[in-house]
């Protein structure tokens, strides 16, 4: 299965006590995600060769670039603190001891199916993100974007659930799983 662009980035605030999501929203444009999910492996030597072997999910790691994390954003995922303190804008305070709550985090991916375009969305059921760094850099002649990065740990949730994934026929099937996933209401346009 082919991929072709990514759109689309939700999250939801997790509740391990209940295992539910409380109001998702749509937190960028999308532009990139890298995942990399660790395994367990076990292997199981007996006369003196390795007989069998098991691998199970440990964790994984997921790398978002969007084209802006707002600060509401900003202070579910990682933790910050926003107010409007300057009486003429937003600000966002930045302390050693912050830390974000866990969120279901999900965006979809057009693919190729025998020829055919599909839509596959894609939800981490439990994961936890903090500053990936930033990057800025001088327009020069023709300018270039520098976008923001959030990377996060992928973990599995209290029923060992770390990933969901459908594969539908339209972008608008793969917006409303989302939604459902992040609860979060009808949204013009789709």
């Amino acid at each position: 299965m082919a991929r072709i662009g990514m759109k689309y980035i939700v999250c939801a605030p997790f509740t391990a006590k209940d295992m539910n999501y409380g109001a998702g929203k749509v937190i960028a444009k999308a532009i990139k995600a890298d995942v990399e999910i660790n395994y367990n492996d076990v292997p199981l030597y007996a006369d003196d060769r390795k007989v069998d072997s098991m691998s199970e999910f440990q964790d994984g790691k997921i790398t978002l670039e969007g084209d802006h994390f707002d600060f509401v954003t900003r202070e579910l995922l990682l933790g910050h603190k926003r107010s409007d303190a300057t009486g003429s804008g937003e600000t966002l305070t930045y302390k050693t001891d912050d830390d974000g709550s866990f969120v279901g985090i999900g965006f979809y991916s057009t693919t190729r199916v025998n020829g055919v375009n599909k839509y596959l969305a894609i939800w981490h059921t439990k994961t936890k993100f903090r500053e990936a760094g930033d990057s800025y850099g001088t327009k020069g002649a023709g300018g270039n974007f520098q976008t923001p990065e959030l990377e996060g740990d992928i973990l599995s949730n209290e029923d060992g659930v770390w990933k969901e994934e459908i594969l539908v026929s339209t972008e608008k099937a793969a917006r409303e799983w989302l939604n459902e996933k992040a609860n979060i209401i009808d949204i013009a346009g789709d």
